[in-house]
């Protein structure tokens, strides 16, 4: 990566902090507000799931960047996109698995809520899961843009997913969506972030094929790598 790239990426990820923490100032007393300490409560709760559900990737996105970058066969590097964003999202498929089987035991275990918020809960709860799926696939997405050394692509994205996302829940709120509204902003916002990577990663990179078939041997090696860090 040469020195504008470089200085590009940084400016694009200085960009993207000050707006998730714009963000974050701007629209938490917003919902505080609208939603109520319960189900505010609920929504922190929500979001540290959608946060350490993160780990369920085993570090494979890292595994893509390291191995994608530096490959020189186009057929290798379609490869291991291929195989790191299947494997990935297997894995988080797996955690989405554990986490609607034990939507009461989680629900009742890290949510006290009264008895008449409770199907609110439930609904916003099957939301987030469904959101899983897609911020799976960002992450994934954000690591092929990494690999291919356009980390200012990535991080362009993810400042206008997180505009999307507040200009969203905003108007949830107004609405009068409540709580499902909010987290069907993030749905709204992760399935965007899906569409302009996808879309960027074949305009940066045209070659990339859907083409599977990478060895068990350098599989494994990604699995380990990955684990690694």
């Amino acid at each position: 990566m040469g020195i504008v790239d470089h200085l590009r990426g940084s400016l694009s990820g200085l960009l993207y902090q000050a707006v998730s923490i714009a963000v974050g100032l701007l629209l938490t007393p917003v919902l505080l507000s609208a939603l109520g300490s319960h189900l505010f409560g609920v929504w922190a709760v929500l979001r540290a799931i959608i946060a350490y559900e993160s780990v369920s990737d085993l570090g494979i996105p890292a595994a893509i960047v390291a191995f994608v970058s530096s490959s020189q066969s186009t057929q290798e590097k379609n490869r291991l996109i291929t195989t790191g964003v299947l494997v990935n999202t297997g894995l988080t498929l797996l955690a989405i698995l554990f986490l609607s089987l034990s939507k009461d035991l989680m629900i009742g275990l890290l949510i006290k809520i009264p008895d008449e918020l409770l199907a609110t809960t439930q609904l916003a709860y099957h939301i987030t899961v469904a959101t899983l799926v897609l911020l799976v696939l960002a992450r994934s997405l954000s690591a092929v843009l990494d690999s291919l050394q356009r980390v200012d692509v990535r991080f362009a994205v993810e400042t206008v997913g997180s505009l999307v996302w507040a200009g969203a829940a905003w108007a949830a709120l107004k609405a009068g969506l409540g709580l499902p509204g909010v987290m069907g902003a993030s749905m709204l916002a992760s399935g965007l972030m899906v569409l302009a990577m996808g879309i960027s990663i074949f305009r940066v990179y045209p070659h990339l094929r859907f083409q599977v078939g990478l060895p068990r041997s350098e599989l494994s090696r990604v699995i380990r790598y990955g684990l690694k860090v």
